[in-house]
């Protein structure tokens, strides 16, 4: 993949003369942390998180000339900072943006309630799956946690159809980038924009590619063939494609494509074949199915055909991706603050 690093984003200005006051993650607030693959999220303060390369984690240096300044990953956190500015519209299912970090241009988010979706996951991989199942390909999420998992599906497609309603193509989408509320919703919401393509209108509309940096087979093979060395850009239809992939995930514990006894070739194979892994109906599998087929158009669409599902199942949907009088409280054990939640 050629990565015009230069241009996807500018360096900040020069940092303040005066040292900050305090070093980054060592700030007032209970830890937070979430791994974005090159980058990572950590807790700025009691209020808000900071998205910084991991290179900077090493030295924590501000100065002009820190080695991560370079880095192609410290672009990926400025380009998070343009596309921000340049949307300038919030929304209830994007992380909310605050300002640039004076010393160092990486994003300062607002903080959510509740922890990262992927820590959440395996800190209640027991109460979402039956143990009997959690190793077998019939693993299925609990019947008393599937419309949780209906509403997440929701709101990571709010979150991707606003993204495109402004040309911005997710790129590397997964439940890495999804944060949670605390109890009692449990609404999730996602960060933006790292992996993200998108028009850059300072420079005459000229658009920069989405970026995947890879993973399982199954997701590997639905990004395309490639085009010599080269891997396909990601695009508006790979988001949703990748948004069926981490479905899948919620309602089986397990990637597609796994504990069918394959290996990777044979699962890119069922990519390629269009062999879909079979889900039942009520666990989206008509959804899921015909998202990695292309059938739908846009993330609106998909929208109202899962609404339409979670109708039939005896929900109503609120502010269009809320399960009406849906309350989280009760499906996990102990108290909010045994669950990690401010």
């Amino acid at each position: 993949m050629a990565r015009t690093a230069q241009a996807i984003a500018d360096p900040p200005d020069p940092p303040p003369a005066e040292p900050r006051p305090q070093p980054v993650g060592e700030g007032p607030g209970e830890w937070f942390y979430a791994d974005l693959g090159p980058i990572y999220v950590s807790n700025f303060d009691a209020d808000s998180i900071i998205m910084c390369p991991h290179d900077y984690s090493y030295a924590r240096d501000d100065s002009l000339d820190a080695q991560w300044r370079t880095g192609y990953d410290t672009r990926l956190c400025w380009k998070t900072c343009l596309i921000y500015k340049q949307i300038s519209t919030a929304h209830r299912r994007l992380v909310p943006f605050i300002r640039p970090d004076a010393w160092t241009g990486f994003p300062i988010l607002a903080r959510s309630s509740g922890p990262p979706l992927k820590q959440f996951l395996a800190e209640h991989k027991s109460e979402l799956y039956p143990q009997a199942l959690v190793q077998s390909a019939a693993c299925r999420v609990v019947d008393r946690c599937r419309p949780l998992v209906y509403q997440w599906a929701l709101h990571a497609l709010s979150a991707l159809a606003f993204m495109h309603s402004h040309d911005v193509v997710c790129g590397d989408f997964s439940e890495d980038l999804c944060l949670l509320s605390a109890l009692p919703s449990l609404s999730l919401s996602v960060v933006g924009f790292p992996f993200a393509g998108y028009r850059r209108l300072d420079h005459g509309g000229r658009y920069y590619e989405a970026e995947f940096y890879g993973g399982d087979a199954f997701s590997e093979t639905g990004l395309g063939p490639k085009q010599g060395r080269c891997r396909p850009f990601p695009t508006r239809q790979f988001d949703l494609y990748q948004w069926a992939c981490m479905v899948f995930r919620l309602m089986t514990s397990y990637f597609p494509g796994d504990r069918m006894g394959l290996n990777e070739t044979e699962i890119g194979s069922l990519v390629s074949q269009k062999a879909w892994p079979v889900l039942e109906p009520e666990f989206m599998g008509d959804i899921i199915r015909k998202s990695w087929n292309g059938d739908y158009n846009s993330a609106e669409e998909i929208k109202r055909a899962l609404i339409s599902l979670v109708e039939e199942q005896g929900w109503s949907v609120n502010d269009g991706d809320d399960l009406q009088g849906f309350d989280a409280t009760g499906l996990f054990q102990g108290s909010s603050e045994v669950l990690g939640f401010r």
